[in-house]
Order: C-alpha cells, then sequence, then structure tokens
C-alpha cells in the first residue's frame, strides 16, 4: 500500500470522529464576519467616492477571492488581488484610498 493511500484512508476513517457542531459555528461565525467587513468596507468606499456607484457584491467578490489566496499564499498576496480588483469596478478609485 502506497504512503498517500495509506494517509487518505487513515484520514477518511478518522472523519467520522469529527464533532460536526463546533466546525459548522466556526463557518457560520466566519461568513458573518465576512459579511460584515466586506459591509463596512463597501461603505467606506462608497463614501471616498460619492460620485460612483460601489456594489457590495463586487466588494464581497474582491475580499472572498483575495481571502482565498492569502490562505494559499504568504506575504498577504490576497490583500493585493483585492485592491485591484475593487479598483478595476470602482469607477475613478484610485490605489492609495483603497489601500488606506
Amino acid at each position: 500500500m502506497s504512503g498517500v493511500q495509506h494517509a487518505l484512508e487513515s484520514f477518511f476513517a478518522h472523519l467520522s470522529d469529527v464533532a460536526w457542531t463546533p466546525v459548522l459555528l466556526g463557518v457560520l461565525c466566519h461568513s458573518v464576519k465576512m459579511l460584515v467587513r466586506t459591509r463596512a468596507w463597501r461603505n467606506v468606499l462608497a463614501a471616498a467616492y460619492p460620485g460612483s456607484a460601489v456594489r457590495w457584491r463586487s466588494v464581497f467578490g474582491a475580499y472572498a477571492a483575495g481571502a482565498g489566496v492569502n490562505a494559499i499564499l504568504p506575504a498577504r498576496g490576497g490583500d493585493l488581488l483585492k485592491l485591484y480588483l475593487v479598483k478595476h469596478r470602482v469607477e475613478g478609485a484610485r490605489y492609495p484610498t483603497l489601500a488606506a
């Protein structure tokens, strides 16, 4: 039996031991945190650019993409992705204002 096959079998054998209630509670708390933070960031951007339409969906998508990249790459590369995506969604946006 290969090492990878053994690792997979061991993982799935122990998966039934996981207490799913705390896991789901953690996912719920993380989701609420993301909703609140993206709503706040959207409101800040709308105040900074009153003449531009700032859609929450675009801000949420940029934030989620950045969080995903931050989970994989070191040095907060996802933050750069968030700024890039939002800059291209908000008319007249500039990087110094977005980063602040």
